[in-house]
């Protein structure tokens, strides 16, 4: 086992529709997360964390952002683009094509991660249990509130070999549920190379097939190969942010012990007792519950509530805004918070009667 090498792939090319507006003009994975990161630094931290930094990040040829944080922050880290003229190919066929040209110097064991995850635990635990069981294909499993897996794909398995799954379920047969609870796929795993490539071969052949992991490679993994599961106890941090609810909440779950995990911070920030901000908020300002994006300019004397305020807005002094504040122009409110998108301004109207929210 001494002279075996692992190469991870990391899946980058999301745009994240289900994150917008904050994904409007901007890649999911440099979406700002903490006041401190970018959402993609947290695989990043946690790969580096467990000794493990043969990555390639595998991302599409306009996210000239992602590719501009990764030179600037992750230097050591390898980037591969994928053309994005015409549909874009499903995730499996971004990793097939980097295993062809043999951009993991034909390693091993193969990694295959997402971007947007909010996590902490060691991974080099994980590599090595798959190495240990000698298999040749792990899934990283964790045990999930079975009303909320609609988002995720789910398992059953029997002495750690998974024998069924089902991707993004709208009703989840009992047969999956324990105590209310059932098993997620965490979109991580582990392979040996050879078993990769031949699935992925399989699936490239299948006219039929959308040539994604979760839809397409997994169940046709799961019916040929023993397929091992390794279960990540629900004790580590861990939270997939592709949404603007898990986005919100995870960053309330986690704001005590944030600062603990050794994320490479990337942005200028502050983790506060009221929220997050990567820019300077007046003294006379009180913010509650917010989380504030950088070159934001906030006025003095405000009061701010259950807000996400995106990179390069304007806000007027004296402003006293909460979820219930009535508000014009282009905002958009979610059951959790209000969302005032980037390079917006906010004030009052010419009477001070009602908040104004204009785009610049």
């Amino acid at each position: 086992m001494t002279n075996e090498t692992t190469h991870v792939f990391i899946m980058a090319r999301g745009k994240g529709t289900r994150l917008h507006p904050l994904t409007d003009d901007t890649y999911k994975p440099t979406v700002s997360f903490g006041g401190q990161y970018r959402i993609i630094d947290f695989v990043l931290s946690n790969l580096i964390q467990s000794a493990i930094d043969n990555i390639t990040v595998l991302l599409t040829a306009d996210s000239t952002s992602l590719s501009s944080h990764l030179k600037e922050h992750w230097s050591n880290v390898q980037m591969n683009s994928t053309a994005t003229d015409g549909p874009l190919p499903g995730n499996a066929t971004s990793v097939l094509r980097a295993l062809k040209a043999n951009l993991d110097n034909s390693a091993t064991h193969i990694g295959i991660f997402p971007s947007d995850q909010v996590f902490h635990f060691n991974i080099r635990t994980t590599l090595k249990e798959h190495q240990d069981s000698c298999s040749k294909a792990s899934i990283l499993t964790r045990w999930y509130p079975s009303n909320l897996v609609s988002n995720f794909g789910v398992i059953q398995a029997q002495r750690n070999t998974i024998i069924d799954f089902i991707e993004k379920p709208k009703i989840l047969p009992d047969s999956y549920i324990h105590n209310s609870n059932c098993r997620v796929n965490m979109g991580i795993y582990w392979f040996k190379r050879d078993t990769l490539l031949q699935i992925l071969l399989q699936d490239e052949q299948n006219i039929l097939s959308s040539n994604d992991f979760g839809h397409d490679v997994l169940p046709l993994l799961i019916k040929q190969i023993p397929t091992n599961m390794i279960d990540v106890d629900v004790s580590h941090p861990w939270q997939d942010v592709g949404t603007i609810e898990r986005y919100w909440h995870t960053h309330w779950k986690y704001q005590l012990e944030l600062q603990n995990w050794n994320i490479q911070q990337t942005i200028s920030g502050s983790i506060l007792s009221s929220g997050y901000t990567g820019s300077p908020i007046p003294s006379t300002t009180r913010i509650e519950q917010c989380i504030i994006f950088e070159n934001v300019n906030i006025g003095n004397h405000c009061t701010l509530q259950k807000m996400i305020i995106d990179t390069g807005c304007i806000l007027d002094s004296h402003l006293n805004i909460s979820p219930e504040t009535p508000i014009e122009g282009i905002v958009y409110k979610t059951a959790e918070c209000i969302i005032i998108p980037k390079n917006s301004t906010v004030t009052y109207n010419h009477d001070r009667q009602i908040i104004t929210v204009e785009q610049q």
